[in-house]
């Protein structure tokens, strides 16, 4: 997460993921999201996970660091 206590520029998140091995090629994705340039003073308080279909309690999840 970015940004997160800046009252100049917004707060927004990036990140990748791992899903699983196809043969000898890994399977996964990036992400990245925020709030929108005229909302840059707002306090932003954590962030959801949501997954369009799996289950999320059978994985581990780490988050590195706020900047």
């Amino acid at each position: 997460m970015y940004n997160v206590n800046s009252t100049i520029y917004p707060t927004f998140i990036t990140g990748g993921y791992k899903t699983a091995y196809t043969g000898a090629q890994p399977e996964g994705g990036y992400v990245a999201g925020g709030f929108i340039a005229p909302s840059y003073a707002l306090v932003c308080n954590g962030f959801n996970l949501v997954a369009a279909s799996g289950n999320l309690d059978t994985h581990s999840i780490k988050v590195y660091g706020v900047v």
